[in-house]
Formats: C-alpha cells, sequence, structure tokens
C-alpha cells in the first residue's frame, strides 16, 4: 500500500537542477521540502555530501542521495505503477541513454553559452568557444529532432524521467539560447516541449515560458556593434569638423529583396486591412461578417479550419491559450496575408481543445514554408473550407463572433479566444 513520503532537498532558490525532482514528485505523489542550503557545508553534511555541492536529498530515514539525476531517478522510482523509469528493460535502458545525452551534451553548453552573461565573475566569455558551443548545441537539438520526428517522447510513448530531466534545461535553451532562427530548425523539439508544458505537473513547475528572438550572444554582439558604431561616428563627426569635406562617393547600387509570393498574385478587390478595420471597429454579426460576405474575393483568398493534432495531451486551458499566443507571435512576418481566429475550448481538467478558421490570401496550404510552414502550422490539421457550403460559412461566422454552435469544431463549450489581425 502507497504510503505519502516526505523528503527534503536541500539547495539554493530556483535551481533548475531542483526542479526535475520537484516534476517527479508531483507524478509519484510524494512531499517535496525545499531546505536552504548554506554553503560552504558544514560538520556532518560536509562529510556526507562529496565536494559539498548542491542539491542533495535526505530520505525519511536521514540518507542522502546527492547529484541531480541520481535525485530524479530515487523520486521518480518510488511508485512502480506510474513507470517514470519505464516498463520493460529496453526503456529503462533507454531512459538512461537519453538522461546521459541531456548530462553529456545540453547542460553541458550552459558553461559557455548562459552563465558567461549571468555569473561574469565565475564564468569568462570565448568568443570562438561560443560560436563552436552553439554549432554543437544545434546538432544535438537536430539529433534529438530527428528521434522525435516518429516518438512522442524521448524513451517511451508515455512520460518518463527523461522527459522531466530534459525540460527545465529546454526552457533554459529556449528562453535565453536557442532564437527563432535555431528553433525554426527542430520543429519536433518544440513539438515535445509544447506538449510537456501542457501537462499540469510540468506547467506547475516551471511555470510561464518566454521565448527568445535572438540569443543573449546575438544581444551582446550587437550591443556592442551599436556601441563601436556609435564611438566611430562620433569620431568622424569630430574630424569632419577640421577637415574639408570629402568628395561624395557613387551611390550603391539598389539590391531588390525578392518579392513574397504572394505579392506576386494578380492584384485583389478584397482589401484584408479594410477587413481588419471593419471587424475591429463594428459589432461583428451585424455589421462585420455582411461587409465581409459582400466584399470578399473567392479567387483571391481562401478559408481554412484548423484543429490541434494533440488536443488530447492538453490539461489546462491558459496552457492551450499560451500556445496560441506563442504560435501568433512567431507568425508576425506573414501578418498582412493572413487574418485568423483561434479558440479554446472545454475545461481544465476535464478536456481541453484547439481549433480555429483562418483567412488566407491566395491559395497557399497554410504549412507551405511561405506561411505557417516554418512555425507552428505542422501541429494542426488543416481543411480548406468554402463560403458557399452553409455549415463552412456558419462556422465561419461563429468564430469571428467567438459564439454560436461551432458545429463540426468542437463539443466541448467555448472557453476564451485569440483573434490574428
Amino acid at each position: 500500500k502507497w504510503r505519502k513520503m516526505v523528503l527534503k532537498i536541500h539547495s539554493y532558490p530556483n535551481n533548475d537542477r531542483v526542479m526535475r525532482a520537484k516534476i517527479a514528485a508531483l507524478y509519484v505523489g510524494v512531499e517535496l521540502e525545499e531546505v536552504p542550503a548554506t554553503l560552504p557545508l558544514t560538520g556532518e553534511l560536509q562529510e556526507r555530501v562529496p565536494l559539498g555541492k548542491v542539491p542533495f536529498l535526505e530520505t525519511e530515514d536521514g540518507s542522502i542521495v546527492f547529484e541531480s539525476i541520481a535525485i530524479l531517478y530515487y523520486v521518480g522510482g518510488l511508485r512502480a505503477d506510474v513507470d517514470l523509469l519505464g516498463r520493460s528493460h529496453l526503456e529503462k535502458a533507454r531512459v538512461v541513454q537519453w538522461l546521459s545525452y541531456v548530462e553529456s551534451y545540453i547542460w553541458k553548453a550552459f558553461a559557455t553559452l548562459l552563465f558567461p552573461h549571468f555569473r561574469p565573475e565565475n564564468f569568462k566569455t570565448n568568443p570562438t568557444e561560443e560560436k563552436s558551443q552553439e554549432d554543437q548545441l544545434l546538432k544535438v537539438l537536430k539529433a534529438m529532432d530527428a528521434h522525435l520526428t516518429d516518438n512522442t517522447y524521448l524513451a517511451s510513448e508515455r512520460v518518463t524521467v527523461a522527459d522531466i530531466a530534459v525540460m527545465p534545461t529546454l526552457k533554459r535553451v529556449f528562453e535565453h539560447i536557442a532564437g527563432e532562427d535555431v528553433r525554426s530548425q527542430i520543429p519536433h523539439v518544440m513539438r515535445f516541449f509544447n506538449t510537456c508544458m501542457g501537462k499540469t505537473n510540468f506547467a506547475a513547475v516551471l511555470g510561464e515560458v518566454t521565448l527568445c528572438d535572438k540569443s543573449l550572444r546575438q544581444k551582446r554582439d550587437e550591443q556592442l556593434k551599436a556601441k563601436k558604431a556609435a564611438e566611430k561616428a562620433e569620431k568622424a563627426k569630430a574630424k569632419e569638423a577640421t577637415a574639408a569635406p570629402p568628395a561624395a562617393p557613387p551611390p550603391a547600387e539598389k539590391k531588390e529583396k525578392p518579392k513574397h509570393p504572394l505579392d506576386l498574385l494578380p492584384p485583389s478587390p478584397f482589401v484584408m486591412d479594410e477587413w481588419k478595420r471593419q471587424y475591429s471597429n463594428n459589432e461583428t454579426r451585424p455589421v462585420a461578417l455582411p461587409w465581409l460576405w459582400e466584399n470578399i474575393d473567392k479567387e483571391g483568398y481562401t478559408f481554412w479550419f484548423c484543429k490541434y493534432k494533440y488536443n488530447d495531451e492538453l490539461q489546462k486551458t491558459f496552457m492551450a491559450a499560451n500556445l496560441i499566443t506563442g504560435w501568433f507571435q512567431r507568425i508576425e512576418h506573414v501578418r498582412k496575408y493572413l487574418f485568423g481566429n483561434v479558440h479554446v475550448f472545454g475545461k481544465s481538467g476535464e478536456g481541453v481543445e484547439i481549433s480555429g478558421v483562418w483567412i488566407i490570401r491566395g491559395t497557399m496550404d497554410p504549412t507551405d514554408d511561405n506561411l505557417m510552414g516554418k512555425d507552428d502550422a505542422a501541429y494542426y490539421d488543416w481543411r480548406k473550407m468554402s463560403s458557399d457550403d452553409a455549415a463552412d460559412k456558419a462556422l465561419i461566422e461563429d468564430y469571428c463572433a467567438w459564439d454560436g454552435d461551432f458545429k463540426g469544431a468542437s463539443e466541448l463549450e467555448f472557453n476564451q479566444g485569440k483573434t490574428f489581425k
């Protein structure tokens, strides 16, 4: 019979390595008491904890377990019925495989790419090492992405300590190291990350995630470049004040930026910006929707319905809303070609779904790389709609109005919506 335990974990506040044990504790139903550690350790603890490092775990009988992976493995194995360590002998081996992978290849990158920016007194910046480590980290993430192409989780078809170990680390990577240029190359890792963040136990410990647009190195380099440019401009200005004006340089040849494929389409009488103004400034059903049906160009624009592929893994409505917000942020570069309403249905703990309706310029598939293919579109099933079909037209109106039957879309109750305009 299972008896709830109380374990003590000694560390400093907000330690990513403690987050692993906290997530596992929620899965197995163990109470984890955090004890602030005073470093360096003294007395008996100094003798029992080699090297005097944190975190370390103190069990109910006073036994000590140190090293975060060992602590995670111990907590995750307290209940065999939860299967966090894997069910079969092969799954257990794969769990250890991915635990080693995370520690050896991903966490290792922090010493070069993360710590120098937050603890410069202990970690020095080396530009050569930074570039090499960034290339290596991308290689490591791409290898994980290839594995996740046909797998939901790392070691099993259920959550294991391997997934728990990597998530706090990936969170730091995506918040500070891997900008949009990197994340766009690992869509399956991003799907895995969002899937785990949609689960209550992960979200409760890891909290909100703010994806970085650029890495800390890129931001630092841009600041240094801007500073040098300003200093150079200041020197040039001072020199210009005492020197004769130089001859004007010949005008540089202007290189035309390649046009987006949708900009090459024949002109359309339907103006997307005007529709967005009508929608924003008027009542939806009485004014905006009649304007839409009167003006829509059926040859130049298409309607699409989308439904999240992993709705069965969503548990919290606020996490589902965060997924939509993140998606909208990542497709800002194609805003002028799109208008959409994406909604959350259901209640936390009782079933949650995401689906939406879009108006898109042209007939291009939403998953095309020129539209949303490099972002979250791959996580959704898509169906082309027809405004001439009564059911489709009603569904388009319901999504635009944020009310109605939503027939054919979801049987769950409307919870909240977001508009991309």
